[in-house]
């Protein structure tokens, strides 16, 4: 859907819908991606790591919100009491 939603500026940009899901892998458009860009920022940089520091923050962003999702599901003292 969101591939159609912006079919009319692939002429000027790439879009590369990215999704994330807790237990599921990227999909290989999205992995094609950001390899592509830290390969990119590697020539810039000189620093052969920036795609592994592309790919760190999103799965640490993924943790913390599953971590936070679970803590939710949990009911508070407070809310029993009253």
């Amino acid at each position: 859907m969101k591939v159609s939603k912006y079919a009319t500026i692939t002429a000027t940009h790439d879009f590369v819908p990215l999704a994330f899901e807790t237990l599921g892998p990227l999909s290989s458009a999205a992995t094609a991606f950001i390899s592509s860009l830290g390969k990119r920022l590697s020539v810039v940089t000189g620093d052969t790591r920036e795609e592994a520091f592309l790919f760190q923050p999103l799965s640490m962003a993924i943790q913390r919100f599953s971590s936070v999702a679970l803590h939710d599901t949990f009911a508070s003292s407070e809310t029993e009491d009253q």
